[in-house]
């Protein structure tokens, strides 16, 4: 069976799994497309199931835990994908390059969050044109319109994005026990840990599965995460809980901010 939300985009991928979600065969990694995305992973906690990039914070939240505990793997994946999309688009425009970062940052806000929930509550009502609601089958989701990007909503978006990978649990230590990537990218993972993390995060849920990142990740820290000094210059994201809040303080930056 062919992934429901690659049919959507008018690519042909195999699924890897069924979400128990929404009961639609979905993708995963390693991506067989040409751009690398992928729209499913597996969970790590109790569960182990395979779950849709849509259902992913809900699935989470099911758990009582975040995102980054429950799927790390993708939640690297994306991040470093969002990181590599800003930085490139801020240094050079390009329409190639905007579509590639309205892709990842789709990925990230919809999987990750804020999540679609919490999204359609905070553009209830209003005339924000950055995202669009979409249809992918009988499910509902958002996409990013390109043109709309702002250098102030990349910004922000690469702040989740570094925050994200900087709240997925053993990642210190595998920085601590030698990691193997090249030195540019250690340092840009150590400045993201020591720049981004998150001062409300908890503890590791017991529930959780230890995280040993697969190849996939290996080279999303490889290739994707931008020099240093541009995570550096990059304001981190203040503290609140994952979804309303969160969407608020992405999607009304142009309004209050000029940007």
């Amino acid at each position: 069976m062919d992934c429901y939300i690659c049919s959507d985009e008018g690519v042909t991928t195999a699924s890897k799994g069924l979400c128990p979600e929404c009961s639609q065969f979905v993708c995963g990694s390693p991506s067989k497309r040409s751009d690398g995305r992928y729209h499913g992973a597996q969970c790590k906690c109790s569960c182990k199931k395979f779950v849709c990039k849509l259902d992913m914070k809900d699935h989470s939240d099911d758990h009582g835990n975040s995102t980054e505990e429950c799927f790390p793997g993708f939640v690297i994946d994306v991040g470093a994908a969002v990181l590599e999309a800003t930085h490139n688009l801020l240094m050079r425009e390009g329409a190639d390059l905007r579509d590639r970062a309205a892709a990842a940052g789709e990925d990230f806000l919809i999987a990750v969050g804020p999540g679609p929930k919490a999204l359609r509550q905070v553009l209830s009502g209003t005339n924000v044109d950055l995202l669009e609601e979409r249809s992918i089958g009988d499910r509902t989701s958002f996409s990013i319109a390109p043109e709309k990007l702002t250098f102030g909503h990349l910004k922000r978006l690469a702040a989740l994005a570094a925050r994200a990978i900087s709240n997925v649990d053993y990642l210190y230590d595998l920085v601590a026990s030698g990691l193997e990537l090249p030195m540019t990218q250690r340092r840009s993972l150590m400045a993201i840990l020591a720049l981004h993390a998150d001062p409300g995060k908890q503890e590791p849920s017991p529930r959780v599965t230890k995280f040993v990142p697969d190849e996939s990740v290996r080279q999303s820290l490889s290739r994707k995460l931008p020099d240093p000094s541009f995570l550096a210059d990059i304001t981190p994201a203040p503290y609140f809980e994952r979804g309303a809040d969160e969407a608020r303080w992405f999607l009304q930056l142009g309004r209050f901010e000029g940007a």
